[in-house]
């Protein structure tokens, strides 16, 4: 039963995430986003990480993508993509994602670290959250604070790249609020 139920859960993971990709219509891309993270949470279910699984509805679902729709839906904004040539960044772009691609692959090889990966051993009443705590905070702790950083850094170059300097904005002057009198609050008319 446990076959059956990875199969349908991969499979469905796999078809909403190429439709997320594909989809034209950015309000159908996030749909097919949130189907693929419940999709994913099924498969942490499966692997008895339930920790992880409620964690990936409740932040990614239930928050980011959620937000993420809200903001789709007010900017109501069609992009419709016309005229797609080969720009003076195809190259770049075409190194990096092969490259990308071997790095990964070469991760997933399971003689690339063999014996290397400690897992430590479910014994008793431990539960998955003390052993993920350990396998993050001790045994990986250094790869964790990298990830840190470079989210930390993304989140920057997202702020000033959208930051377009200073504007006229209106703007509250407290003193000019405190040294108001009466007079000038108040016109009297006969």
């Amino acid at each position: 039963m446990q076959n059956i139920a990875f199969y349908i859960f991969a499979s469905i993971s796999i078809f909403s995430s190429i439709l997320v990709v594909l989809s034209k219509n950015t309000i159908k891309s996030v749909l097919f986003l949130i189907l693929s993270f419940v999709s994913t949470a099924g498969l942490w279910l499966l692997l008895e990480a339930e920790f992880l699984a409620i964690i990936l509805i409740l932040v990614y679902v239930g928050a980011v993508l959620v937000l993420f729709l809200f903001v789709v839906m007010m900017i109501d904004q069609e992009f419709e993509i016309k005229n797609i040539g080969i720009s003076k960044y195809s190259p770049i772009i075409i190194f990096t994602s092969i490259f990308m691609l071997i790095m990964l692959l070469s991760l997933m090889n399971p003689y690339t670290y063999g014996a290397d990966i400690i897992i430590p051993e479910i014994k008793g009443s431990i539960s998955n959250v003390k052993v993920l705590g350990t396998l993050l905070y001790n045994n990986h702790l250094f790869v964790f604070e990298i990830a840190g950083i470079l989210l930390l850094v993304g989140m920057i170059a997202a702020i000033a790249i959208s930051f377009r300097g200073q504007q006229d904005r209106l703007n509250q002057d407290i003193s000019e609020q405190v040294n108001v009198t009466a007079k000038d609050r108040l016109k009297l008319i006969k």
